[in-house]
């Protein structure tokens, strides 16, 4: 668990619920947990591990390649497959297809927010065909998911110099200073440009409970990330979901139907084609430094 008071170490690098995504790792490299020496064997991560969510989105995995050393948080399972027995893509492959068919659902608990235990996971059965079998199908599955990274890799290139590009037109000229508006500083903006509102580019409304929503396909959001899924929406469409509190800098982007909690914001666009820039916008802004104090950041939107 992440907790500086209490937790003792070296900072190292960690990965939570939020950076496993299906089939690779979103990492923050800044984010660091104190973790001992005699801690690293129960939380460090080797090369074929696969790495299971707990919660949030129950079963959402993937494998580590052993790129760098990196550590676990909770809600996180390591499952480290017996080599002599079976081959880590193959049962990554398999427990993915049984997510994808719904025959891990029965192992979650949980009647409003699932969670997939040590318990039940372990207790899951799959097809175990011969070694060399099994390292076969996992081959030919593989080489779909390496072209497929090479294409996320080459998206990954293009959005980092679309970010420099709109860093230098609206963060470089940006009229803030410690999340304060300086309109001292409006001569920086370039001729011909003006400086609005966010209100003038979209509306934004408020979340609302989802307690006693049933269980569904709508995924429902809050300040950290996605939460469950349940049968009712409350937005479709693209939309800027924008923390009200908890992790402020935690600013999505959806295009998709889908319910927010009372922690997070979504946004209705008032101007065509203005979601994307407004999300891009919001997330170089760095919100949480526009609340001084512990307040909701209604006031600034």
């Amino acid at each position: 668990m992440l907790d500086q008071k209490k937790n003792k170490g070296i900072p190292r690098t960690y990965i939570g619920n939020v950076a496993v995504r299906w089939g690779y790792f979103q990492i923050d490299f800044s984010q660091k947990m104190l973790i001992e020496n005699d801690e690293l064997e129960r939380y460090e991560l080797k090369a074929g591990d696969i790495v299971i969510c707990e919660g949030g989105e129950p079963g959402r995995c993937a494998v580590w390649k052993g790129d760098s050393q990196m550590f676990i948080q909770k809600a996180l399972h390591r499952v480290r497959v017996k080599e002599h027995i079976a081959d880590y893509s193959f049962v990554y492959y398999s427990f993915c297809n049984m997510i994808k068919q719904g025959r891990v659902e029965p192992y979650f608990t949980g009647s409003t927010i699932k969670h997939l235990p040590r318990e039940r996971l372990i207790s899951l059965r799959i097809p175990l065909p011969s070694l060399p079998t099994q390292i076969k199908i996992a081959s030919i599955l593989s080489s779909f998911d390496d072209k497929i990274a090479i294409n996320r890799k080459i998206c990954s290139n293009l959005e980092a110099q679309a970010q420099a590009l709109f860093k230098h037109w609206f963060v470089d000229f940006a009229p803030f200073k410690d999340g304060k508006f300086v309109e001292s500083e409006l001569g920086l903006i370039p001729e011909g440009w003006r400086v609005g509102r966010l209100s003038e580019l979209i509306e934004v409304k408020y979340g609302k409970d989802h307690k006693k929503l049933l269980d569904g396909d709508i995924p429902v959001y809050g300040s950290g990330g996605l939460m469950r899924k349940v049968n009712k929406l409350l937005y479709e469409g693209e939309s800027v979901l924008i923390p009200r509190k908890g992790t402020l800098n935690n600013v999505m982007y959806v295009n998709e139907a889908f319910w927010t909690v009372d922690t997070m914001f979504y946004s209705v666009p008032k101007l065509p084609n203005i979601v994307l820039f407004t999300y891009i916008l919001l997330s170089k802004m760095h919100i949480r430094n526009l609340v001084a104090t512990i307040v909701y950041i209604t006031d600034y939107l």
